[in-house]
């Protein structure tokens, strides 16, 4: 299974969260590079004391160890800080744990994987507009008036992108 193809120029880059995955490690970025050939992949090596940096960089990842033990959100953010020196605005991210070993490679279709616009009111525009109504209330900005009349505009939104999505599910499956 490869990954999707890529328009030139487009980088895939890996970050890997890793502690103590010896065992699972090398499968991993194995999986992982099978199934998106020249996928760059960043180990974030939280400390590990069974080897699984020098598995990883055997593998053929690139390591960020701390050296200490900092946790897994501090790892990956410094494994995403060196992934991200010199990466473009148009190269594709995928994070994912050191412990998948073979079912990384179920991954790799994804990474990159066509991002369509389905309609109005997409899951990110559903919380943009939640998050400001939160807030307009909040603050005293508006008043309940507000949710008689948006929350039926959200819901209309809401459920053109479905029908948009089930249109586009059915066209690719003829």
């Amino acid at each position: 299974m490869t990954g999707s193809a890529q328009p030139s120029g487009v980088r895939r880059i890996a970050v890997v969260a890793a502690r103590n995955e010896a065992d699972r490690i090398e499968a991993t970025i194995g999986a992982l590079a099978e199934a998106s050939p020249g996928i760059r992949i960043f180990v974030a090596d939280d400390a590990s004391s069974d080897g699984t940096a020098q598995l990883a960089l055997a593998a053929g990842a690139e390591v960020v160890s701390r050296g200490r033990l900092h946790g897994k959100g501090a790892n990956m953010s410094a494994a995403c800080e060196a992934a991200l020196d010199g990466a473009s605005t148009s190269d594709l991210f995928l994070l994912c744990d050191g412990d998948l070993a073979e079912a990384a490679g179920l991954l790799g279709p994804m990474v990159g994987a066509a991002r369509r616009h389905d309609g109005p009111f997409g899951k990110s525009d559903r919380a943009a507009a939640f998050g400001l109504i939160a807030v307009l209330l909040a603050s005293g900005l508006a008043g309940p008036g507000l949710v008689n009349w948006a929350l039926p505009v959200m819901a209309a939104l809401a459920v053109w992108t479905m029908v948009n999505r089930v249109r586009g599910a059915l066209a690719e499956g003829a």
